[in-house]
């Protein structure tokens, strides 16, 4: 089926799929995807349907009217800070940017301390806050990424005032400044199987803030990946204070005081690579998180030596990489819902940083797991089985648990692999950078119809490996950049090569 045939069927089947949120327009658009593989253009396809069939209309947060949210998945039908702000980040910002923009301002509240803030005014019933506090600043990379990908001044503004107060609050709630890191547990695990002893221990609970694991009544850890997030937070600050013509510096030496903490306190010298986390009693746990060091090299926190030695130290399964490695004791042969299990979603974001360390291999393998997860099981489950690749929800408090169907940010770490490493997409906020990696086996990929601000681009990739021989935009050679104030119909052809060959 050619482009525009499989655009026009695919606005067909969202506009039945969500006839509410559709009588303005689609929800989502994507671009339609075109390689010599076809099982590649059928599971984005996938993906696309995956994200429009999680689309439902709602009013909650800072959203002015009803409109049209993205849920977590098909079993979850809510939305979540990390999920939101992750889905925004790898592709809704891009493809459906009215969702992603409302899906943010879900997960929004006023305080009357600090004000509008990140954080839910929904409750559950036993009185804890929906979602996961300690990640919930990765807000503030979502924000960013939909307002370079949109040019929304007005959120903007709107997300300045947030990420400003929110930071604040963090700064005072969860920041160790003994130490310089943040408080917190992972930026994937909300559950104790994620965890040794003696965080594990919850009375039966599966929720990690109910271990009985406290210091003086308060939880105390210090995770990579939530440190991480912490450090692209103010370095997006600085960015918006610079774009509102603030002053940058109180943000920017925040990020570095808190990029050395994490390279002084976290990273472990023996065994090349970063510790998981740091505990109640400052000592490091030496598993390894699969968001952590992912995050590491995508915000620029490890140097060159350490992002090679973490590149060739992390451990990876026949279907991927684990979101945490090695496997707890306790779990025998088996493994835990968030301990040696894939989670696509986890894959995405190391894909990423292997394209962004310029690991053709390394990321050619994950985008070929990946593929074969969701070809496997002709879905994208929430979590799969290291070894077999079936779906597999993992064990955790006695039980087995499921593998939720048709997860948002599982299709969306899909589409990330597609738009930000084969196609290379590096989106700021004066324009759109090109960097891409065309892996072996595949010698052609277009993005045809992809809209970006006031543009519409046709993208084709021809070649094969990650230099760039050729690049022109109508016609007209020219360096890898496009400006984000043009407007109208453009078409760029990227002409690739290898390394150490001469393939054009």
């Amino acid at each position: 089926m050619n482009g525009l045939l499989r655009v026009t069927a695919f606005v067909s089947w969202m506009l039945w799929q969500c006839p509410a949120a559709a009588q303005d327009r689609p929800p989502v658009l994507a671009p339609a995807l075109i390689t010599d593989h076809d099982e590649i253009n059928a599971l984005y396809d996938l993906a696309v349907k995956t994200v429009t069939m999680n689309v439902h209309r709602d009013k909650r947060g800072l959203m002015e009217k009803p409109g049209p949210i993205l849920h977590a998945g098909k079993s979850y039908p809510d939305t979540w800070t990390r999920d939101a702000s992750y889905n925004t980040w790898f592709a809704a910002g891009l493809i459906a940017p009215e969702v992603a923009r409302n899906s943010l301002l879900c997960e929004v509240m006023n305080d009357d301390q600090y004000g509008v803030r990140i954080g839910s005014q929904d409750w559950y019933g036993n009185g804890r806050m929906r979602g996961q506090y300690w990640d919930a600043i990765v807000w503030v990379t979502g924000a960013w990424s939909y307002y370079c990908t949109t040019g929304d001044e007005e959120f903007l503004k709107l997300a300045y005032r947030i990420s400003k107060n929110s930071i604040r609050y963090f700064e005072d709630t969860e920041y160790d400044r003994e130490l310089g890191l943040f408080n917190g547990p992972a930026g994937l695990s909300d559950g104790v199987a994620g965890y040794p002893m003696p965080y594990s221990d919850a009375g039966g609970s599966s929720f990690i803030l109910d271990t009985r694991a406290r210091v003086n009544g308060k939880f105390v850890m210090k995770a990579l990946s939530t440190n991480c997030l912490y450090v692209s937070a103010y370095d997006v600050l600085a960015k918006m204070a610079g774009h509102f013509g603030e002053n940058d510096s109180v943000y920017s030496r925040k990020a570095g005081i808190l990029r050395k903490a994490i390279n002084d306190k976290l990273w472990m010298e023996e065994k090349g690579r970063y510790a998981y986390f740091l505990d109640m009693n400052g000592m490091k746990d030496d598993h390894m998180e699969a968001l952590g060091h992912s995050f590491v090299i995508l915000f620029d926190i490890a140097q060159k030596e350490r992002v090679e030695k973490v590149l060739r130290n992390q451990f990876r399964a026949p279907y991927g990489i684990p979101c945490l490695w090695p496997v707890f004791p306790e779990f025998g042969n088996d493994f835990g819902r968030h301990n040696g299990t894939i989670w696509p979603m986890a894959q995405g974001v190391w894909a990423w940083a292997c394209a962004v360390a310029r690991d053709e291999d390394r990321f050619a393998s994950e985008f070929a797991n990946l593929t074969r997860l969701a070809a496997g099981s002709n879905d994208f489950r929430e979590i799969y089985h290291p070894i077999n690749g079936t779906p597999y929800g993992g064990w955790q408090v006695g039980k087995l648990w499921e593998s939720e169907p048709s997860q948002s940010w599982s299709a969306t770490a899909y589409l990330s692999m597609v738009y930000h490493c084969i196609f290379g997409m590096r989106f700021s906020e004066d324009g759109l950078r090109f960097d891409p990696i065309l892996p072996k086996g595949i010698t052609s990929a277009k993005l045809e119809n992809l809209k970006y601000r006031n543009m519409i681009l046709d993208i084709e990739l021809k070649g094969s490996g990650k230099m760039i021989s050729g690049f022109k935009v109508d016609g007209k050679e020219c360096q890898p950049y496009m400006v984000n104030s043009l407007k109208g119909r453009h078409t760029v052809e990227i002409l690739m090569k290898g390394v150490n060959n001469n393939e054009k």
